[in-house]
């Protein structure tokens, strides 16, 4: 179990260091050509409620260092007359093993964190070294729902394990402020 867990935050390590772009399509299309990234599709949304301007959501495929291959939702919202993106979320749902899809999730949130949140390397490895603690008492306890202010970043963890080791779990990062200075790298529409 501990062996999953540091597999997946050598995966957060990865998806760090993939990020290129600001623009949300150049950034996903990026992400696309990744080899362990197997499908990337956008899914069509209604219009966003009124608190937002937009919101994105995309279904991806990851495989895992098993080759393995898991489903995954990354999800983004833009506040109310914004062009950025401040709310990222990645899930996965009813995994048939929790360990193994945790690479995934672990991949696709490190490439987020690089490629939108504009985070240092001091405050990423915060949000990674938090995020293992509390996936390791999710494993434990089977349940558990955090969330933590990092200062510029918001994170929530919540998910679930049952006796099967299938599982979920989802990963929401909110960005305070707006871009510019303390926030160099941010996802437009």
């Amino acid at each position: 179990m501990k062996q999953k867990l540091l597999v997946a935050m050598i995966a957060v390590v990865v998806g760090l260091s993939l990020a290129q772009k600001v623009d949300i399509n150049k950034a996903m299309s990026a992400l696309k050509q990744d080899k362990q990234v197997t499908l990337l599709k956008e899914v069509k949304l209604p219009p966003p409620p009124p608190q937002r301007s937009a919101e994105k959501k995309y279904e991806v495929r990851v495989r895992n260092e098993a080759d393995e291959v898991f489903n995954y939702i990354i999800f983004l919202a833009a506040p109310k007359g914004k062009r950025y993106f401040n709310l990222y979320s990645v899930r996965f749902e009813d995994s048939y093993s929790f360990d193994n899809a945790l690479y995934g999730l672990g991949y696709l949130t490190g490439f987020l964190m690089r490629a939108c949140l504009g985070l240092t390397e001091e405050s990423t490895k915060k949000l990674v070294n938090w995020f293992s603690e509390k996936v390791e008492q999710i494993q434990e306890r089977g349940i558990g729902d955090f969330s933590r202010d990092f200062g510029p970043v918001e994170m929530s963890l919540m998910g679930g394990v049952r006796f099967d080791k299938s599982g979920h779990l989802i990963v929401v990062l909110q960005r305070k402020g707006e871009p510019g200075k303390n926030w160099p790298q941010w996802c437009e529409r």
